[in-house]
């Protein structure tokens, strides 16, 4: 059987101490997986990838482009503080079966995208409030697929600082009126309409090329959830639930390796 199916992610970092996520994500995704290639970028970002502070979360799209460029077709991106605990075939059968997999969140589109990410569609703020926001946490193509093609091509150009950079806010406490100005890499105001909360990058273009190109999406979170997800049919979970603090001397946790699991490089587990 020719080797087609890739599970990807990025744990790239200089604050947050990635190697007690990234060394659960192999060992749990070699286990439970089902994939022909595992690929965990940790000390560099993604052929053609910015780093984060420069594109917010593009590096995602193009490590998916990167597996399809290496003849891997169905590839799911998975985020570094996933692991999976039942096997993977039902949402491999779903990818393959729709030529995608794409979860809904609860969020309404209109309380996390700028204004101009809607100019860019033809969509109004009031359209974009009955549209849902997609989640970026777990999604993947079937590159067989020419509408699956569209979709990862079309979001890989928007991948730009013009299009995926904003204020991205995820706590709502105090946020005030007429937009939400903060310094720094994050950007200012993306809207002045009180109901906008932020520009949630990846994940707003994803909702929006969704709509345009007719793709169909999951409603609640069928195969992935935190913790406490009890749906018998979910076989990955996320969240940064482990304990993870810098030791006092030694390397640091974001450049860890641990015997087999070593996630420098390329991971056949055929």
């Amino acid at each position: 059987m020719t080797a087609k199916r890739a599970i990807v992610t990025v744990g790239v970092s200089g604050t947050r101490p990635f190697g007690v996520y990234l060394d659960r994500f192999k060992r749990t995704f070699a286990e439970f997986g089902g994939a022909d290639y595992l690929k965990i970028w940790h000390r560099d970002w993604p052929p053609g990838s910015a780093s984060h502070r420069d594109i917010h979360y593009g590096f995602k799209v193009h490590a998916i482009y990167e597996a399809w460029q290496k003849g891997f077709t169905s590839i799911l991106w998975m985020d570094s503080s996933c692991s999976a605990f039942a096997s993977l075939d039902p949402l491999w059968l779903r990818l393959e079966r729709d030529g995608h997999v794409l979860v809904e969140d609860a969020n309404a589109l209109g309380n996390w995208c700028s204004d101009f990410s809607l100019q860019t569609f033809g969509i109004t703020r009031d359209d974009a409030m009955k549209i849902r926001l997609m989640c970026g946490t777990c999604w993947g193509v079937d590159l067989t697929n020419e509408r699956s093609k569209t979709f990862l091509e079309r979001l890989r150009n928007f991948a730009t600082a013009e299009h995926f950079n904003g204020t991205h806010r995820s706590r709502l406490d105090g946020l005030p009126a007429g937009g939400h100005p903060r310094p720094g890499t994050e950007g200012a105001s993306v809207s002045n309409d009180e109901r906008v909360w932020g520009h949630r990058s990846d994940e707003v273009y994803m909702s929006l090329l969704a709509r345009e190109l007719g793709m169909i999406t999951h409603s609640g979170v069928e195969f992935i959830g935190g913790s406490g997800n009890t749906n018998p049919r979910a076989c990955v979970r996320s969240g940064y639930d482990l304990p993870h603090e810098r030791p006092a001397s030694g390397p640091s946790p974001a450049r860890h390796t641990n015997g087999a699991l070593n996630y420098d490089g390329i991971f056949n587990l055929d």
